[in-house]
């Protein structure tokens, strides 16, 4: 990932997804294509939440690409059950191959390449069956046939980035080398590293390829980022890309107004809430006290799988400064300090694996001081 967990939250506000797809609803378009990562763990909940989501976008399969991502794929899901399957598997098919044909000049071709890994690994794998297929399908066209490959991952960087081995595909090269030597294939969309870019591959004689990089359409904007997803324009042979910037900064005064209204609705509703026992166990148990939720406020308790995400996240970033453990007779809390001084805990009961907190069990936490 190219952000850290403890900040999705403040990067990928749910908000700024129901304006994506508001905006998108709004556009005239012939067919929408996303690349993946559409939970953060691959948990059922997130995939429900995903789901609900982009619902007013899905009301016709055929106009609709969706491949996975490496977030898709965190968990190995328990009774052999694949959530991503379960709720977006009508976009891709049960194929190897997913293969949409938008036109007479142009076919959208879609690769599956995202599988769990162990914590410290976030790659990807092009199989070889996937290949094959694809060599099939392309024979199969008529010679001015042109093809779009969707997959999750990216096959060029910018320049001076540092290439994570243990982030990427594990074939990249021989697979980048593979379209290289196939010139019908003129389009390489995909996402994972979360900067949008536009690239050229040049080829000896003939057409170059063009890849595009749409990653992360809902995060807030980058210094000097120029599109939140892309555009294209498909006219025989001629490809038109357009950057698209979601309109947030038009719905600031109505958000501004919407919080003032909320705030008196929240106070009602606050007092009607049940508490969270996992955050009174932090503040009776420990030497810390609870400041903030970490995730999302619409989620409940995470999958124990997040705490060793997040950890491994945080040694590739270099950011972890320790990570301890304490336990109670019923309470076990696994905290993770950073490098800057901010600290979170996962709390999880001993004896209950589900439905023990009555809400959130991730927290921002800040060290109690005592005084005598």
């Amino acid at each position: 990932m190219g952000n850290l967990f403890f900040r999705r939250a403040r990067h990928y506000p749910l908000q700024r997804a129901k304006l994506l797809v508001e905006q998108i609803h709004q556009m005239k378009w012939d067919h929408l294509v996303i690349s993946g990562d559409l939970t953060q763990l691959s948990l059922e909940r997130g995939f429900s939440l995903a789901r609900e989501t982009l619902d007013p976008l899905l009301k016709d399969p055929e106009r609709v690409t969706i491949i996975p991502g490496n977030h898709d794929r965190y968990v190995k899901q328990s009774g052999g059950k694949d959530y991503y399957k379960q709720y977006f598997g009508e976009f891709f098919g049960d194929e190897e191959i997913h293969v949409r044909k938008l036109n007479s000049d142009w076919v959208i071709v879609g690769w599956d390449s995202a599988h769990p890994n162990d914590w410290l690994t976030a790659s990807g794998t092009v199989r070889r069956s996937t290949i094959q297929a694809t060599e099939n399908l392309l024979s199969s066209f008529p010679g001015k046939t042109r093809f779009i490959v969707v997959n999750h991952y990216p096959l060029t960087f910018p320049e001076g980035w540092e290439v994570d081995h243990f982030h990427e595909l594990y074939n990249l090269v021989p697979v980048r080398n593979w379209i290289l030597r196939h010139p019908n294939i003129r389009l390489y969309l995909h996402g994972h590293i979360h900067r949008n870019w536009q690239h050229r591959l040049s080829r000896d004689s003939a057409p170059e390829l063009l890849l595009l990089n749409s990653a992360s359409s809902t995060s807030r904007l980058h210094p000097g980022q120029k599109s939140s997803f892309h555009q294209i324009e498909l006219a025989g042979e001629k490809v038109k890309v357009s950057p698209i910037l979601l309109k947030w900064m038009m719905r600031l005064l109505f958000t501004v107004l919407c919080v003032f209204v909320g705030t008196f609705v929240q106070a009602a509703e606050s007092a009607e809430k049940q508490e969270n026992l996992c955050e009174r166990a932090v503040n009776q148990e420990t030497a810390y006290r609870v400041s903030g939720i970490y995730g999302s406020s619409l989620e409940s308790e995470q999958h124990p799988a997040a705490a060793y995400v997040l950890l491994r996240e945080m040694q590739r970033f270099k950011v972890l400064q320790r990570e301890f453990q304490q336990k109670t007779d019923e309470w076990r809390f696994e905290f993770a300090e950073m490098i800057g001084g901010k600290t979170i805990v996962f709390v999880y009961h001993l004896q209950n694996q589900t439905n023990f907190c009555t809400g959130a069990n991730a927290f921002f936490v800040l060290k109690k001081w005592f005084s005598l």
